[in-house]
């Protein structure tokens, strides 16, 4: 693990997190943002992080006061670094759990819980080709007050989302969306 990140805001500002080697942190810059968007909407809140790297985005929003996460990767390393970054915070394992999973599969079993979050939050892949059906999948988890906000390079419409905000940083895009009403 070479990639050094830190949490911006809250309780635990400061501390410095590891990421995996392959991953593609979100910048302090964008988290800052990101946060600073959110403001008191991330107290209590639960969160999904999808593609969850070093758990940096979820690890901020209990920061900030979120009640509990959960975070979704598939990668082996991504979960340790998360479980270690969890570790060296101190938290208690009541208000965060990690799945181990791609995304279909992940999403899936919190969708078959009814798992409803309040803030989800995807940073796929460069390139990720399979944006529909990660709309589709978090449309379910969410309720008409719910915010999923996604860091892509490019921001696609959705028939699931209402785009109520974009920001870009550079080539770095967050796109935030709130559900639109009714059923699949």
């Amino acid at each position: 693990m070479k990639n050094r990140i830190e949490i911006t805001g809250g309780r635990f500002k400061r501390i410095p997190l590891k990421a995996p080697s392959k991953i593609r942190p979100t910048q302090s810059l964008v988290k800052r943002s990101l946060f600073d968007t959110l403001g008191s909407f991330v107290e209590d809140a639960r969160v999904l992080d999808v593609f969850a790297g070093s758990g940096a985005v979820g690890l901020e929003a209990l920061s900030r006061g979120a009640e509990r996460v959960v975070f979704i990767d598939k990668s082996r390393e991504s979960v340790n670094s998360i479980r270690e970054n969890a570790r060296k915070i101190g938290l208690d394992s009541s208000v965060f759990e990690i799945i181990k999973a791609d995304f279909k599969k992940g999403l899936n079993l919190l969708i078959e819980r009814k798992e409803v979050f309040d803030f989800i939050f995807a940073d796929p892949p460069y390139g990720f080709s399979k944006i529909d059906e990660l709309f589709k999948r978090v449309y379910k988890l969410m309720s008409d007050y719910s915010i999923f906000v996604l860091e892509e390079r490019e921001v696609p419409q959705s028939k699931y989302f209402e785009k109520i905000k974009e920001v870009h940083f550079g080539e770095t895009h967050l796109a935030y969306y709130r559900r639109l009403s009714g059923e699949l």
